[in-house]
């Protein structure tokens, strides 16, 4: 029987939820998330289900790639842009202090 169902992927509970329909799964999804994640949608529609990248049709077909779950960061927030240096002042000169500056810095109470 799962293989005519529709599917969709919890990633808060880590299981799917199936319907023979995209209508079913909708209704099965809507209840699910009423019990078990209420701050989540509610008003799931067959249409809206199946565009959701944790629907599978019947097929076994993913709207896009299976959800997964990962351990650790996304790659994209691993790797260095180039947009920043690791240098202290980022590439700047580092600010030349008078007397009077440091003494303005001392009355406000300002360590430097």
């Amino acid at each position: 029987m799962l293989e005519s169902t529709h599917s969709y992927y919890c990633a808060y509970c880590q299981y799917s939820l199936y319907g023979a329909s995209t209508e079913a799964l909708a209704a099965a999804l809507n209840k699910h998330n009423e019990r078990y994640h209420p701050a989540d949608c509610i008003n799931w529609t067959a249409t809206g289900v199946t565009l959701s990248v944790h629907y599978t049709d019947p097929a076994g077909v993913a709207w896009t790639n299976k959800v997964m779950k990962r351990d650790g960061p996304l790659p994209q927030y691993t790797r260095p842009s180039g947009a920043t240096s690791k240098d202290e002042w980022g590439g700047a000169k580092p600010p030349s202090l008078t007397d009077e500056d440091k003494a303005m810095l001392l009355k406000a109470g300002i360590k430097w």
